[in-house]
């Protein structure tokens, strides 16, 4: 696990790891990054990554994490516009591509779409709570509601990314909606 803090310095120390880690990842392999190497790219010393975090995977992970944070931060969640809300999801990946694809590369997606389940799972999202309105078991179908929403936009993200994001975004949107239970 990565060392979560808000102190200045850890996570600048994060970010550069993690940042280096990427850019070693576009021309190697993860097997052949060493601790050693990274932080000498990085010009941070192994004890500031072993102060920060375990292994390099957890580097991987603090990425993924601040990228979903940052969108949780930069979406309107009480918006039930479902159109709107999907438009948002893959203009904001797709702008982040070239990690996703760095991610594909090295068969590490599963590592996104595990992330991207704990962060997101409990969101409430206002097109989904007007669906649940109408079911008798509301609060204990929320969990699978959300999963099945999770799951598939997370899914549907690796395939994007396998297939070169080569399916324009408005397809995309209109496929998730036309999924989504209509209210």
């Amino acid at each position: 696990m990565y060392n979560i803090s808000e102190n200045p310095q850890v996570i600048y120390s994060l970010d550069m790891l993690s940042d280096t880690l990427f850019n070693l990842l576009m021309n190697h392999s993860i097997k052949d990054i060493t601790i050693t190497k990274l932080c000498e790219e990085a010009m941070l010393t192994r004890k500031t990554f072993y102060r920060n975090c375990e292994n390099i995977y957890d580097l991987i992970i603090y990425k993924i994490d601040k990228l979903i944070l940052e969108i949780q931060n930069n979406t309107d969640w009480n918006s039930s516009d479902e159109v709107k809300l999907f438009t948002n999801f893959f203009d904001y990946w797709y702008n982040k591509r070239k990690f996703l694809s760095i991610l594909n590369k090295h068969n590490l997606f599963y590592l996104f779409i595990t992330q991207f389940n704990l962060n997101i799972q409990n969101s409430n999202y206002p097109f989904l709570e007007q669906i649940l309105n109408k079911e008798e078991n509301k609060n204990d179908l929320k969990l699978f509601y959300n999963a099945f929403l999770v799951g598939g936009l997370s899914h549907v993200l690796e395939q994007w990314t396998k297939n070169n994001f080569e399916i324009d975004i408005k397809y995309l949107v209109k496929a998730m909606c036309t999924l989504t239970p209509q209210h």
